[in-house]
């Protein structure tokens, strides 16, 4: 009778709170309650456009962040869960990427269009082994970014990520002005860590 008493309770907490999960699609978990689309608008009271909201606003998800001096902008998601990265790794990481896209911008340019992989894919890749993973593609093959738009791209990461105190786990999209989708990313760790309530 007690493992039925559970239930039942269970159950009533689940349909007291259907409308909460079920207004959030990206849970997914009751598929045959009824879903209910919300604007995510009001999070994101304004684009950050220079260092200095990059630092003072908060909000995490979803945000939009234009690289100062530039017409690139980062569009960024956190996830539900906002799982954290080690601050140095993530400073070290994006550093090291910014001196490679440097040294690659002294040999070749910043409008030679970045190398593809076959058929117009283009994919960046870089970690130092500590765990941390970044990745860049381009969303559509028939539209390729140049270096210089990797080097706005990095330079924005560091702006909103590392001076912005955001050390998260995070995926993003990069457009060349509004709009004009040309590409997206992650830096995430390569494996993930069991939750800590699953340990305790």
């Amino acid at each position: 009778m007690k493992d039925l008493a559970k239930g039942t309770r269970i159950l009533s907490i689940v349909l007291v709170l259907s409308p909460c999960l079920s207004s959030t699609p990206v849970l997914g978990l009751f598929p045959s309650l009824p879903q209910r689309r919300i604007s995510l608008s009001f999070l994101n009271g304004s684009n950050a456009s220079n260092v200095f909201s990059a630092k003072s606003n908060a909000v995490l998800k979803p945000y939009s962040f234009t690289v100062p001096n530039t017409r690139t902008t980062l569009r960024f998601g956190f996830g539900l869960r906002r799982k954290s990265l080690d601050a140095r790794d993530l400073g070290v990481l994006i550093n090291v990427t910014q001196d490679y896209i440097k040294e690659q911008i002294e040999i070749h340019g910043a409008e030679a269009i970045y190398p593809t992989v076959g058929l117009g894919a283009q994919w960046f890749f870089k970690t130092l082994g500590d765990g941390v993973v970044f990745e860049v593609w381009n969303m559509d093959h028939q539209r390729s970014f140049r270096w210089g738009m990797m080097e706005n791209v990095v330079e924005g990461l560091w702006f909103f990520l590392v001076e912005g105190g955001r050390y998260r786990q995070c995926f993003f999209e990069f457009r060349d002005g509004p709009g004009n989708s040309i590409g997206g990313g992650q830096i995430v760790r390569d494996k993930e860590e069991p939750d800590e309530a699953a340990e305790s």
